[in-house]
């Protein structure tokens, strides 16, 4: 595909189609160009970690998904997937209280930008 190579949005795009693929490889290559042209957009970090997470670097992920949630702290949804992350670490006090966060945010603060879904959760 071609594309702009500074059009973060394209490569946002891009490396979410390379994610639903499976393509991993790509879709890091893409997300990390985009996150070096701006940095501090708190969904490029959490794509990252998703590629991450499916990656099946928990650890990683973890670290992306805080960055995410240190940018924009009103995310359900990255709550819900650094639950996932931390499930999979087997740290399990911690995802229940980013659960509890997603839930909280989701229902309580009406400018959440995702409602938690359970996706990719062993639960």
């Amino acid at each position: 595909m071609n594309l702009k190579p500074n059009n973060i949005s394209a490569l946002n795009l891009r490396a979410k189609a390379f994610l639903v693929t499976g393509d991993m490889g790509k879709a890091m290559d893409d997300i990390n160009k985009a996150i070096g042209l701006a940095p501090s957009r708190p969904e490029q970090y959490k794509l990252r970690a998703d590629i991450l997470s499916n990656s099946g670097d928990f650890k990683n992920a973890v670290e992306d998904y805080n960055r995410a949630i240190s940018i924009s702290p009103n995310d359900s949804g990255t709550f819900n997937n650094r639950a996932v992350a931390l499930a999979n670490l087997n740290r399990s006090k911690e995802a229940i209280e980013d659960l509890n966060s997603a839930m909280e945010i989701s229902t309580t603060r009406s400018n959440s930008t995702a409602t938690p879904i359970f996706q990719g959760s062993q639960w």
